[in-house]
């Protein structure tokens, strides 16, 4: 998975949720934690 973090550099970075789910792309995470340089994402919950 990777994520474009726009919010800084429009650049890739690699990224993983470590919840048992699919991610589809253009989903929305919410950074939870860094990792070295991988992103640590969960999904944003549509209410």
């Amino acid at each position: 998975m990777r994520v474009l973090h726009s919010n800084l550099t429009r650049s890739w970075w690699p990224a993983r949720c470590d919840r048992p789910i699919s991610l589809q792309p253009g989903e929305f995470v919410r950074v939870v934690d860094i990792r070295n340089i991988t992103l640590i994402v969960e999904p944003i919950l549509k209410p």
